[in-house]
């Protein structure tokens, strides 16, 4: 983490800065793919300044929104101190794909089309190496990520039924657990 960390903090001052209230861009000459990391967004100068970056910013700014990086820092610091527990690897993981699903949801939110938004995920996809202890536009759950964008929400009547299954639950526990038959009563009665 702290090795990660210093790498950070290198490539942002080897970076040319831009402040974009509340937000800093920093350009760097890393072949690094774009990512963030508190309110810092990274991108290499190289495909700053090859292709328009517009959907690939917004992503970053929602982790930035969103606080997405002191997820991943207390993530980090669960696996330092349960390095040996398989549940906190899982854990890990799984934070940081919801953190995508989020972060690409912001992005279609702002009202940019999901096909020229998943061709600049796919184009970021080849030959960028990754940072870790950041949030990278470029994962290995990019199916998942493109799955998810095409998915329909639940319509408001799909979560009701969703609710009324609680209840039900919680009266068939009640029914099998609290019920007693008459040979409980008897077994209870002999000492």
């Amino acid at each position: 983490l702290l090795f990660n960390l210093s790498r950070i903090m290198k490539i942002y001052r080897m970076g040319n800065v831009l402040e974009e209230k509340p937000f800093r861009l920093v350009l760097h000459p890393m072949n690094y793919p774009p990512f963030s990391f508190f309110r810092n967004i990274f991108i290499s100068r190289k495909h700053y300044a090859e292709s328009p970056m517009e959907e690939i910013i917004e992503h970053e700014k929602a982790h930035v929104r969103q606080l997405h990086s002191l997820d991943i820092l207390l993530a980090e610091l669960l696996i330092i101190f349960q390095w040996f527990n398989p549940l906190a690897w899982v854990y890990k993981k799984t934070v940081a794909e919801n953190h995508e699903f989020l972060a690409d949801e912001a992005v279609l939110h702002r009202g940019y089309g999901s096909e020229s938004y998943q061709l600049r995920i796919l184009a970021q996809l080849f030959g960028i190496r990754s940072m870790p202890a950041t949030h990278n536009f470029n994962q290995s759950i990019i199916q998942k990520r493109l799955k998810m964008m095409e998915k329909q929400k639940s319509s408001s009547i799909n979560k009701f039924k969703l609710l009324l299954v609680i209840p039900a639950a919680l009266t068939l526990f009640y029914v099998f657990a609290c019920s007693s038959t008459e040979s409980d009563i008897v077994a209870q009665d002999i000492p």
